[in-house]
């Protein structure tokens, strides 16, 4: 590891680049990495990396090569301060984001809006080796999500280093909700793609292991094998999780469950998720507010992951409103674009109770 200080000796003229670009933007991004590597040899980029992965904000803040605090004037830079707060925003928002786990690709928007363009051969029907390729074409429009970094102007003056960090840490969690919700809400409704979802209703405010049989044998009809699960801690454990008033508990099998996911269910991956979007709570969403109350009309949802859906990002976890690297904290805002589609509708069985 290197010190802050030798940091900011090693890299004086790609700091002054980060203030550039902070001067005429107004934001940051995961650019900002890039920004202060460049050039560097990559012993000394692997060793700015590990340096920043394990600061403190309270030590970038009151180090010489942060902000000096209690002086009146700034000693060293506080440019590296807008490349830790990204990497604190990626680093955290790996262990709430499912959006990567669950889609066949993540891809990075040109533009607000555009379309998605797919092929597939015809499955499930009569005579489907002799059918031409399918293709298909989706629109996607992408929606904008912004967090306040909840820091303040008092917790600046009052060196609340640990509240700022765990502020931080918080708005990368509301960024990956609201994104969860998103797409897991395109995903169970399927609008896009080829062909038609394997959709069937489930019990009366209950999933049972069979209303899973049977989505899983409906994918096996149009010769889609479910690799993935995603169900709501209401439905695992009313009825899903219980066979003949037992515990229902899946052996543990190899291969283990892939990284990220929860448990082995079958050939599936699963997690459990409990986002508004495969349940109703009393009309409260999870784009709008955190919700409470019971969990009912639960959706389970199995897919093949590799086709079912493509997420498009823009500008993901962008600071704005941030200029002055100290001060702007207080204020700044943590936004970014995303939607979704789904590519091929036969990979995909949504059980929704009734």
């Amino acid at each position: 590891m290197l010190s802050l200080q030798e940091i900011k000796d090693k890299a004086s003229p790609q700091l002054q680049s980060i203030e550039e670009f902070m001067d005429k933007n107004g934001f940051i991004d995961q650019s900002c990495h890039a920004m202060l590597t460049r050039g560097l040899k990559r012993s000394i980029q692997r060793e700015i990396s590990e340096t920043l992965r394990k600061v403190t904000l309270r030590e970038m803040l009151q180090h010489p090569a942060g902000l000096a605090t209690g002086t009146a004037s700034v000693t060293g830079s506080p440019y590296l301060i807008p490349v830790w707060l990204s990497g604190k925003l990626y680093s955290t928002i790996q262990f709430q984001d499912i959006v990567p786990l669950i889609s066949a690709d993540m891809v990075e928007a040109a533009g607000l809006t555009g379309k998605v363009n797919f092929a597939s051969t015809q499955i499930g029907e009569t005579g489907a080796h002799e059918t031409p390729l399918l293709t298909g074409q989706a629109s996607y429009s992408l929606k904008r999500v912004a967090v306040p970094l909840a820091i303040t102007s008092d917790m600046l003056e009052d060196n609340e280093y640990g509240l700022m960090e765990t502020a931080v840490r918080y708005a990368s969690t509301a960024i990956a909700r609201i994104g969860n919700y998103w797409a897991l809400t395109d995903l169970a409704a399927a609008e896009d793609g080829i062909g038609e979802s394997n959709s069937t209703g489930a019990g009366a405010d209950e999933t049972t292991l069979a209303d899973v049989k049977t989505g899983y044998e409906d994918m096996a009809d149009d010769n889609f094998k479910a690799d993935t699960i995603i169900i709501t801690n209401e439905a695992w454990q009313h009825s899903v999780s219980v066979s003949n008033t037992a515990l229902y508990i899946p052996e543990v099998t190899w291969p283990l469950p892939s990284p990220g996911f929860d448990f082995r269910f079958w050939t599936m991956d699963g997690l459990i998720n409990n986002s508004s979007a495969l349940c109703t709570r009393a009309g409260i969403r999870d784009d709008q507010v955190a919700g409470a109350g019971a969990m009912t009309d639960c959706k389970t949802i199995l897919f093949t992951r590799a086709v079912a859906l493509v997420t498009l990002r823009k500008n993901w976890l962008r600071v704005e409103n941030y200029v002055d690297p100290v001060k702007d904290l207080a204020g700044a805002v943590v936004s970014g674009r995303q939607d979704s589609v789904t590519v091929n509708k036969y990979a995909i069985a949504v059980l929704t109770e009734t």
